[in-house]
């Protein structure tokens, strides 16, 4: 059973442009840079399972990079995820319900 997520990624590394990035990540996970650009930046939902293990290498492989990746899973549930130097940690984020009594 899959889980679908959109991810929305994103580095610190103004070195690495967004070619380099979709290029390396495509390799890891056996595909084009062009759906790997897709996932990245959200425009599909996709189940990658093993994007922690890709994006722990990446970031381990440059140095003092962060790379950040906001996840919105099928159903609903929100989380951010943090690589630099091949380490990892994720936070949960809560969305409160809409409360019309906050409107101005």
């Amino acid at each position: 059973m899959s889980y679908v997520v959109r991810h929305r990624t994103q580095w610190d590394d103004q070195e690495l442009g967004e070619d380099a990035m979709h290029r390396m990540i495509a390799q890891k996970m056996g595909t084009t840079p062009d759906h790997a650009e897709d996932i990245m930046i959200g425009s599909v939902r996709e189940d990658w399972r093993s994007r922690e293990e890709h994006l722990r290498e990446v970031s381990q492989n440059r140095p003092g990079t962060l790379i950040t990746v906001d996840c919105e899973g099928e159903d609903g549930l929100r989380w951010v995820e943090y690589y630099r130097d091949g380490k990892t940690y994720s936070l949960n984020c809560t969305r409160p319900e809409f409360d019309e009594k906050l409107l101005e």
